[in-house]
């Protein structure tokens, strides 16, 4: 549901043109014409960016294959904010605790196995409710990440690209602690090596922050 409503919100980017920086930055910089040309500027700023945009070239899709990429870049954030809530919302919801399942033991009565099984039954169902109220609840937020007008710039812009990279693998990090907080078992390296790779793209405030789990 994500994909359609960013692919159908963004529709008209397609058609845009090359804009202010985009003249500098995709159409008039030597670095990003060709593959070949990027690797013989390398080292240089914002590899990972760049190598982007001399793909797109080499696509000879022109400004549409700019903002396809860019809108399918957005439209994968919304999914990581959609399962980032998702995974805090299952740490911190109402949800029932796991509790004893039906008795096997011979010497129960059938009044206590009865009793046993209508309440693992009753805490099935609340299971199933609040897995729903935290599937609405993350796709809410997805919705609201994916539709907010702040994000127009950095999806209909190609220039935008470096903000919207950058955010992407900021998420990336956030969902690999998140994960990790939900099953227990902290796994920083994922996270941490997501914010490395984001770095090549953009050096901003969200991206070069930090994310450190606390007990």
């Amino acid at each position: 549901m994500l994909l359609i409503v960013v692919g159908a919100a963004y529709a008209n980017a397609f058609a845009a043109s090359f804009q202010f920086d985009d003249w500098d930055v995709i159409v008039r910089d030597p670095r990003v014409q060709s593959l070949t040309a990027w690797w013989d500027s390398m080292p240089g700023i914002r590899p990972l960016l760049k190598l982007g945009y001399a793909l797109n070239h080499a696509s000879g899709l022109g400004a549409v294959g700019f903002h396809a990429v860019n809108v399918a870049i957005h439209a994968v954030n919304a999914l990581l904010a959609y399962a980032i809530v998702r995974a805090l919302a299952a740490r911190h919801g109402p949800g029932p605790k796991p509790g004893p399942g039906p008795s096997t033991d011979p010497g129960t009565g059938p009044a206590t196995r009865e009793s046993s099984i209508a309440g693992s039954s009753a805490v099935s169902t609340t299971a199933a409710a609040s897995t729903t109220s935290t599937d609405w609840l993350a796709l809410v937020a997805g919705l609201v990440f994916a539709l907010h007008p702040v994000q127009t710039e950095a999806v209909t812009y190609a220039s935008g690209r470096s903000t919207s990279l950058s955010t992407g693998l900021a998420l990336a990090s956030l969902l690999v602690w998140a994960r990790a907080w939900e099953r227990a078992g902290r796994s920083p390296g994922g996270g941490f090596g997501a914010r490395a790779r984001a770095r090549p793209r953009r050096r901003g405030r969200f991206a070069d922050n930090r994310i450190r789990p606390r007990s």
